[in-house]
Formats: structure tokens, C-alpha cells, sequence
């Protein structure tokens, strides 16, 4: 309340309106993105509750940011892999779209606004994939769609 009442008297010296809003709007989602502005993918990570340690990511060869984490399964340290990549424009989402090869097994991709997000399951006994996380759900918390399975 320390703010608030700062604020007050700061507003009042400057002989606004001394009323403070009782909440502030809540944050927009890490997700989303602003064109022009290249979102931090460790957000969308952390929106997708992957581990990771990575704090801002790394760029890649074509200026795109990417970061990497997982979902642990059955005790091993890295089960499921999760990549996601931010993009500052449509153009150079389509761009990587285009140089990226087709999912591959084991592999969806999630699409999101100005973000795509990859998956790898782990193999699992009957010879498929499976996931800790289902590409679907991690779709739902990014706000994202499965675009390939």
C-alpha cells in the first residue's frame, strides 16, 4: 500500500485525479507477442510448465530465438523435450515453417502467434511415442494450436 499511497501524493502534486485503481489489469500471457517484438521463449516454456535453466534463450542463425526444456518421466532427468521459438514477424515465422522439415516421429509442432512450439515424446514399450505432456494440453496452456501430430 506503500506504492498506492505514493502514487496518490505523486498524482496529487501534479494536480491529477488522486483516485488509484484497487487492482491492476492482470499481465498479458507470456505468449503473447507484439509484432516487431521478439517474446522471450523461456516464457513460453514456463507458460508450458517445461523444466528448463535457461533465463533468455539463444538466437539462432536466422535471428530467431529458441529455448529448450522438458517434462522429467519415470525418474529420468530429461524425458520429454519441448523446443519453443519466437519470431518478430509473421514473415519470419512462415520463413522458418518453410526451412523446417515435416515433424518427424515422435515430433508435433504447435503453432502459436509469432511462437511455434516443438515436442519430442519418448519412446515408449509398444514401439510409439509417448508424452508426460500431451502436445494438446501444452497447446491449450500456451495458447497455441497442434498443427501436426
Amino acid at each position: 500500500m506503500r506504492t498506492a499511497a505514493a502514487l496518490t501524493v505523486a498524482l496529487a502534486l501534479a494536480g491529477c485525479s488522486s483516485a488509484v485503481p484497487a487492482s491492476l489489469p492482470a499481465p498479458a500471457s507470456p505468449a503473447a507477442q507484439v509484432p516487431g517484438v521478439m517474446a522471450n521463449p523461456v516464457s513460453i516454456l514456463r507458460e508450458a510448465h517445461a523444466r528448463t535453466s535457461a533465463v533468455y534463450g539463444q538466437a539462432d542463425a536466422w535471428g530467431d530465438r529458441y529455448a529448450v526444456g522438458y517434462y522429467p518421466e519415470d525418474g529420468v532427468a530429461q524425458g520429454e523435450q519441448v523446443y519453443a521459438y519466437t519470431f518478430d514477424s509473421a514473415a519470419a515465422q512462415q520463413a522458418d515453417l518453410a526451412r523446417s522439415p515435416a515433424p518427424q516421429d515422435g515430433q508435433a509442432l504447435i503453432e502459436g502467434d509469432l511462437f511455434d512450439v516443438y515436442v519430442i515424446g519418448m519412446p515408449d514399450a509398444s514401439g510409439g511415442w509417448g508424452y508426460a505432456v500431451s502436445p494438446a494440453a501444452i497447446a491449450i496452456l500456451v495458447h497455441g494450436r497442434v498443427v501436426s501430430p
